[in-house]
């Protein structure tokens, strides 16, 4: 069931790396999905060195990005592939999204119950994806709450 997004034409190819948020290292083990929110597909990414990793997904559904790597409390991002007319399709879409991600910690949920970080939506206006703002500055509040919670002065909450 993997590869069952992946043997369709590819429409939006997303691609980054995943690093420490404390120490802005790489991270070499790291896992990254997309689950299809409808039909339940799912889709590996492509691992490679350096903490880089790549995912193919395509149009017409809604996304659920989970990045995470061991010891590390996950993070995902939601990504709604409606919206584009077949002739914006042509081509696909290319999103470079760099992840940070935090240690997990005993007594706070740093993944904050599944709850995406960030959510990103095709704006017409625009003719291209565009991240809700006010939701990823939301959830940076949260997560500074949290780390200050935990007892960190450092780490970077913003992506």
């Amino acid at each position: 069931m993997a590869c069952a997004a992946q043997d369709q034409q590819v429409d939006l190819f997303v691609f980054g790396t995943m690093k420490d948020a404390e120490t802005g290292k790489l991270l070499d083990v790291h896992a990254a999905d997309a689950i299809d929110q409808k039909w339940g597909r799912r889709v590996q990414a492509t691992a490679g060195a350096k903490g880089k990793y790549e995912l193919q997904l395509v149009r017409d559904a809604v996304w659920m990005l989970e990045f995470g790597a061991p010891g590390y409390a996950t993070k995902r991002l939601r990504l709604d592939l409606h919206g584009p007319s077949a002739a914006d399709w042509i081509g696909g879409f290319g999103m470079n999204i760099d992840i940070t991600l935090h240690r997990e910690a005993e007594d706070h949920d740093l993944s904050f119950g599944g709850k995406p970080f960030g959510i990103c939506r095709y704006d017409s206006a625009a003719g291209n994806f565009v991240w809700d703002m006010e939701h990823t500055e939301a959830m940076k509040r949260e997560l500074n709450a949290a780390l200050k919670a935990k007892g960190e002065s450092g780490g970077d909450a913003s992506r």
